[in-house]
C-alpha cells in the first residue's frame, strides 16, 4: 500500500517539477526573447500543434476507411464467410472424431500379435507383446491403491491416539473430582 503512496506521490512530484520548468521557460522566453523571436517561436509551437492535429485527422480517417472497407466486404461476402466458417468447424470436428478413433483402435485388448517370416527356416513365428501401457497403468493403480491404504492407516492410528488421549484426561479429571470431594467431606 505504502508503494503506491509512494509511485502515485513521485510522478505527482515529477509533473509538478515538469509544469515548473515549463513556467519557468516561458517566463525566461518573455524576459529575454525580443517580439520577433516570440512571434517565431509562437508561429513553431502553432505549425507544431497544427501537425499534429492533421496527424490525427489522417489517422481517424483511415481508421473509418478501413472499417468501412471491412464491412463493405462483409456484406459482399457473409455468405461465403458463414459457409467457412462451417466448413472449418466440420473439418476440426472430423479431425478431432478421426484421432479419437484411431487413438482408441490401438487400446483395445491388451496384446498386440506380431507375425515375422524367419528367413532360415521360412516358417512364421508370432510374438506377443504386452504393452508397456497397460503395465504402467496396473502399476500406477497399485500404488494409488497402497498409499490410499497407507493414509487409512494413519488416519486410523490417529483418531486412535486422539481416543486414548481423550481417555486420560477424563480418568484425570475423575480423579481430581473425587480428590477434591474427598476434601470436601472430611
Amino acid at each position: 500500500m505504502a508503494d503506491k503512496k509512494k509511485h502515485v506521490a513521485r510522478m505527482g512530484a515529477e509533473a509538478m517539477l515538469d509544469a515548473g520548468k515549463d513556467a519557468a521557460r516561458k517566463l525566461y522566453d518573455d524576459l529575454t526573447l525580443s517580439d520577433e523571436e516570440k512571434a517565431q517561436k509562437e508561429a513553431e509551437r502553432e505549425a507544431e500543434a497544427k501537425k499534429k492535429r492533421f496527424k490525427w485527422y489522417a489517422i481517424g480517417i483511415g481508421a473509418l476507411l478501413a472499417i468501412i472497407i471491412v464491412m463493405v466486404l462483409l456484406a459482399k461476402f457473409w455468405f461465403w464467410i458463414i459457409a467457412l466458417a462451417i466448413g472449418a468447424a466440420l473439418a476440426f470436428g472430423g479431425y478431432l472424431y478421426l484421432k479419437s478413433m484411431l487413438a482408441g483402435k490401438g487400446s483395445k485388448g491388451g496384446e498386440d500379435v506380431e507375425v515375422r517370416v524367419d528367413k532360415k527356416r521360412e516358417a512364421p513365428q508370432v510374438e506377443k507383446r504386452v504393452r508397456v501401457e497397460v503395465e504402467e497403468d496396473v502399476q500406477s493403480i497399485a500404488e494409488r491403491e497402497q498409499l490410499a491404504a497407507e493414509r487409512e492407516a494413519a488416519a486410523a492410528e490417529r483418531q486412535a491416539q486422539a481416543a486414548a488421549k481423550a481417555v486420560e484426561r477424563e480418568r484425570k479429571i475423575d480423579d481430581e473430582l473425587a480428590e477434591l470431594k474427598r476434601k470436601a467431606r472430611g
